[in-house]
């Protein structure tokens, strides 16, 4: 872990980046607020360094750089590689709302001032050294309303003149994620807090869609709750550990839960719940947006999954769970494929026109080696939802480029073929005076233009120069 003040290259290009996108403090910026919980975004003033934006009054300025929120959404959105370090395919983040990375902006802000500064920058880079940087960074968010609220009731019990930090409850004082005995049960959050930041949370989110059907899960409703929760001096906390628990397992088994149970109908032909394919596709989107390339989800067709008792109209809940399913181990379906690849030594063309059948994925999963590692079970009713989201895939890539290189050709030859159906249609097929003289001419005057075509491309070489200029 590097210091604050530590010179080495990777603090250099820490630096350089902060500039680049930095503001100059200016005196009219304020701190955010918190009070009883709720959190007041920052509205922050400060002038860009860069040309074009005007100048600065620079009798307002302190000279100070920071990074204001809307510098920090657009730093993160411009860095690749810390962009990918909150998503888990750096080829999709155009799925994530960029606005979503404010949780973090306020989580690494010391002191709530409403813009970072540059220890802050330091300090956030820092926290991406240790292994569990996401979870650290998740639980330094919710702790910032524990310790405001801390602060509030020590201020009014000890009276604003004799509180002193020092003396004020630990959970107040930072804390050292580097200390390699400390444990994530140690990490508590009230829960009432909690609660309250997850209604806060709810409460910013602008899908009417979500809010009309009740897609949110109500905390105080969860029934697994009970389970995590622990005491400490009469009041009731959650570890960050009980926190991580549910995260992976009972909140995605809850959420899916209330998902189909707010939006199935009675399906009056399979007399069963049932969803549509959009609403099925609505839901995959709320979970694995940021997970999935954006072209699975435009292949759920179920009109081709002829084994399945389901179709785009009606999906029980069985297929439903299925198709969470496979999304939700979509790693571990690449590792298979993977492993395929390396035992029959394909090159990179190998992979592209091998054709994979349902008996060379059952002979994967069930060879001895697989079966040693316990290596999950797929049900054929999830093989073959697999293979039908597989086909899909490839036949709408087929078609969007078939599309496209019909576009490109019409695009190309437009104008030479406007002028034959011209020529056909008014001129030779209607008879006019001198049509054979007509069309001789026009076949003399095709054939020069056909020899300025470029074999390769399809391009004529005079329109080559006029695209380049």
């Amino acid at each position: 872990m590097e210091q604050i003040n530590s010179n080495s290259r990777k603090k250099k290009q820490q630096l350089e980046v902060f500039k680049y996108f930095a503001s100059v403090l200016t005196k009219e910026d304020k701190p955010i607020s918190i009070s009883n919980g709720m959190l007041d975004m920052p509205t922050v003033n400060s002038s860009k360094l860069t040309a074009g934006n005007g100048k600065p009054d620079t009798e307002k300025l302190t000279g100070e750089l920071i990074l204001t929120y809307d510098d920090f959404i657009e730093l993160i959105s411009s860095s690749k590689t810390i962009y990918s370090k909150f998503t888990d395919h750096s080829f999709n983040l155009n799925q994530i709302p960029k606005n979503v990375f404010g949780c973090i902006f306020f989580a690494i802000d010391e002191q709530n001032k409403g813009y970072l500064t540059l220890n802050d920058w330091f300090y956030f880079n820092n926290l991406l050294e240790y292994d569990n940087y996401h979870l650290i960074i998740l639980y330094e968010f919710f702790r910032k309303f524990d310790v405001e609220n801390l602060k509030a009731k020590q201020k009014k019990e000890l009276g604003s003149s004799s509180f002193n930090l020092k003396a004020a409850d630990d959970r107040i004082k930072s804390i050292n994620y580097g200390n390699r005995f400390l444990s994530f049960d140690d990490l508590l959050l009230n829960l009432n807090q909690f609660k309250d930041t997850i209604r806060l949370l709810h409460e910013s989110i602008d899908d009417n869609f979500v809010k009309d059907n009740k897609l949110l899960l109500d905390w105080n409703d969860f029934r697994f709750l009970k389970f995590y929760k622990c005491y400490h001096e009469n009041e009731e906390y959650l570890s960050l550990n009980s926190l991580v628990t549910i995260l992976q397992n009972d909140l995605k088994n809850e959420k899916i839960f209330i998902g189909f149970d707010r939006l199935a109908q009675m399906d009056s032909q399979g007399h069963r719940l049932a969803l549509s394919k959009n609403q099925l596709t609505y839901l995959l989107r709320l979970f694995y947006s940021h997970r999935v390339s954006a072209d699975i989800f435009s292949s759920l067709n179920l009109s081709n999954t002829e084994l399945l008792k389901a179709d785009n109209n009606s999906i029980p809940y069985n297929v439903f769970k299925d198709i969470f399913y496979l999304f939700q181990n979509f790693d571990l379906l690449n590792q298979i494929f993977h492993k395929y690849v390396t035992e029959n030594n394909l090159n990179e063309q190998d992979i592209r026109e091998q054709i994979v059948t349902k008996n060379d994925f059952m002979t994967v999963l069930n060879a001895q080696y697989n079966k040693v590692n316990n290596i999950i079970e797929f049900s054929p009713s999830q093989i073959n939802l697999l293979f039908s989201i597989v086909a899909n895939s490839k036949e709408n890539r087929r078609l969007r480029k078939r599309n496209q290189d019909r576009d490109d050709e019409l695009l190309n030859d437009h104008h030479y073929d406007s002028d034959i159906d011209f020529f056909i249609h008014n001129e030779y097929l209607h008879g006019v005076s001198r049509s054979r003289k007509n069309l001789e001419s026009f076949n003399d005057y095709y054939h020069d233009l056909s020899d300025g075509f470029d074999q390769d491309s399809g391009v004529k070489k005079a329109s080559k120069a006029v695209l380049a200029v």
